[in-house]
């Protein structure tokens, strides 16, 4: 059983924003792979890697989910395991996206190393 300490959370990036503050799952949208939000089931382009502070596992999200939420989006247990594999690749801070979900197989890309931080320019 794969566990993780980090899963990806709700980010703005680039020219999305949201203030939604939820943890995020892949998903096929409409034809269009995605994140979805675990609470609000709403599709996000991005996410940011997060610490969780406990481990957990697919049949944890599972749960969370509820199954008729999971089922509408064709989210499975082996979608979940391989979706954990794929985030240890990554460190936290990642923007992540989700490159494609075909049947269980998950594969998501780093858009960048973390989110940009308003502020003073060094200049030499």
């Amino acid at each position: 059983m794969i566990t993780t300490k980090k899963l990806p959370v709700a980010v703005s990036f680039a020219e999305f924003t949201t203030s939604a503050d939820e943890f995020l799952v892949p998903a096929n949208v409409g034809g269009k792979s995605c994140f979805i939000g675990i609470k609000s089931g709403k599709p996000f382009p991005y996410g940011a890697l997060t610490y969780l502070g406990r481990s957990v596992s697919a049949q944890d999200i599972l749960e969370k989910l509820g199954a008729s939420k999971a089922a509408s989006v064709g989210i499975s247990k082996e979608m979940l395991e391989s979706y954990l594999h794929e985030i240890s690749v990554f460190k936290i801070g990642n923007i992540l996206t989700v490159e494609s979900v075909s049947g269980s197989v998950v594969r998501l890309k780093k858009v960048a190393d973390m989110i940009p931080v308003g502020g003073r320019v060094n200049l030499p």
